[in-house]
């Protein structure tokens, strides 16, 4: 987590599959660092903080000046309903169906929700999201130990994760430099998402 932010962060969650499994576009802070994909689930946010998820070659096209953070993730909820057409299990754990998964979606109100659980199918995430108002959604990292979430306070001047997900193993994977990415959120006046660099 950027220094400047560490004061605002309140929570943190795993980002999408490792580049080497699934090679998708991917721009932090304006910077480009791999070309965005046609066809695949994107979560945009921009300069003003708001957020936005589709997929890239319908809704965009191309990186707008007002993109600040791109990243592609497989699109789980499309439209309100279940995205049937991608294969979710490809990297799941013995090529199970059910296996912790987590995932990020948005309202038609922009309303952000965050799930995460075990012995979940992707179908089974995707009602979930969607009982809960999603009418997009992208998959995010998957299996135990990999898709991690926790709250992040302040406790004697230092930085306190609170685990929200089951088998919690690196605390300080959101506080120093990792191999996977992840996201996280911050509070100004307004709840402002963003997205690290692995």
């Amino acid at each position: 987590i950027a220094k400047e932010h560490v004061d605002k962060v309140f929570m943190a969650f795993s980002g999408g599959f490792q580049y080497k499994h699934f090679p998708s576009g991917i721009q932090c802070e304006g910077q480009l660092l791999h070309k965005m994909r046609s066809g695949i689930g994107t979560l945009i946010v921009r300069f003003d903080n708001g957020l936005r998820i589709g997929q890239w070659g319908r809704e965009w096209t191309e990186i707008l000046p007002q993109m600040k953070d791109v990243r592609q993730f497989l699109l789980l909820v499309d439209g309100g309903k279940f995205n049937e057409d991608v294969n979710y299990n490809a990297y799941a754990l013995g090529k199970a169906v059910r296996v912790y998964r987590s995932a990020l979606g948005l309202t038609a109100d922009g309303h952000l929700i965050y799930a995460a659980g075990n012995s979940l199918s992707a179908a089974g995430l995707a009602r979930t999201l969607i009982v809960c108002g999603a009418v997009s959604a992208v998959h995010l990292d998957m299996n135990y130990g990999n898709a991690t979430c926790g709250v992040i306070s302040r406790v004697d001047g230092h930085a306190h994760i609170e685990p929200l997900t089951e088998r919690f193993p690196d605390a300080s994977r959101f506080l120093e430099r990792n191999y996977r990415d992840f996201l996280y959120l911050t509070r100004v006046d307004q709840v402002v998402a963003q997205v690290t660099r692995p």
